[in-house]
């Protein structure tokens, strides 16, 4: 899959693009030899749900902070003129990003991202491959693997393992079928998603189907992960970054248990509203490989189906 993360552009100057990225910040190309938002620096996620800004992410970028001293002008007038420069850029694979850009207090550019390229990011995640085995973590051997509490991330993958096959089970989805493993010998459930074809993430009106705070808050944690996969640049994985890691496992395993709770799938949600469901299965779908990952990739740990 082509490079579709602005966050692992965005850490060096006149950074290149990152083959097999596949963070949602990068979306945004950079122009060579240019000045633009990621070419300068980080940007960091904004919060869901600000005041007059519908969709449910966002980047926020301090580049006029930094400009304003060597240009001599003030920041509010830099991030103005940056802004209107995010009209002319265009992703990767003739698809343009759509995204709200305003400027805030003290020259701070906010940029949301529009439903559109949301959903657009999130079906090619879906296309990522499935299952992610077979990695050997390189993790330092000096370090005791009983400070990492495994059990509650196991826990939601298992507990995504289970819904999507329940959903399988009851025709709501197809899911791919097994794989051969071949360091075990093993048929391997692959969870990759194929009916429907494409997740319904918009509704009729080209509106983002998820829209609960427990749904969005969950998306968000998703595209932070996945930035952080893109911008890990670390062969072997040293103490500290272990607890880095678990910290967001951990904080997406508590992100699902709470969507779990809230938000049905099966019941009346399938009866009445069967694109819904699909899509909530299809957030499952990607949590699950985002757990998975991070368990074996970079916890080195085993990701249960169940237990």
């Amino acid at each position: 899959m082509g490079d579709i993360s602005l966050r692992n552009l965005s850490r060096y100057p006149q950074a290149p693009h990152k083959k097999g990225g596949t963070g949602l910040s990068s979306l945004i190309p950079l122009k060579k030899g240019g000045t633009g938002l990621s070419s300068l620096t980080p940007l960091k996620k904004g919060r869901t749900g600000e005041k007059g800004l519908r969709s449910c992410v966002s980047y926020k970028c301090a580049v006029a902070l930094q400009l304003a001293p060597r240009w001599g002008i003030s920041a509010g007038e830099i991030a103005e003129k940056l802004v209107l420069e995010l009209a002319n850029f265009q992703v990767l694979n003739g698809q343009n990003l759509e995204v709200q850009a305003e400027v805030m207090d003290q020259g701070i550019i906010n940029l949301r991202v529009s439903d559109r390229s949301l959903a657009y990011w999130l079906e090619q995640l879906k296309l990522s491959p499935f299952p992610y085995r077979a990695v050997d973590p390189k993790i330092d051997p000096n370090i005791d693997p009983k400070i990492i509490n495994y059990f509650p991330i196991q826990s939601a993958h298992a507990r995504c393992c289970s819904l999507l096959q329940l959903a399988f089970r009851e025709g709501v989805i197809q899911l791919e079928d097994r794989s051969l493993d071949k360091l075990s010998n093993e048929l391997l459930a692959s969870w990759q998603i194929l009916v429907p074809s494409e997740i319904p993430w918009l509704d009729q009106q080209g509106e983002f189907r998820l829209v609960t705070p427990q749904e969005q808050y969950l998306v968000n944690l998703l595209v932070n992960l996945v930035d952080e996969f893109d911008s890990d640049q670390d062969s072997t994985k040293s103490q500290k970054q272990l607890q880095k890691w678990e910290k967001l496992a951990t904080e997406i395993s508590r992100g699902f248990a709470n969507f779990d709770k809230y938000s049905r799938i099966f019941g009346e949600v399938r009866a009445n509203n069967l694109p819904l469901a699909q899509t909530r299965l299809g957030l499952i779908a990607l949590t699950r490989w985002g757990l998975e990952r991070l368990l074996i990739e970079y916890l080195g740990a085993i990701a249960p189906s169940e237990l």
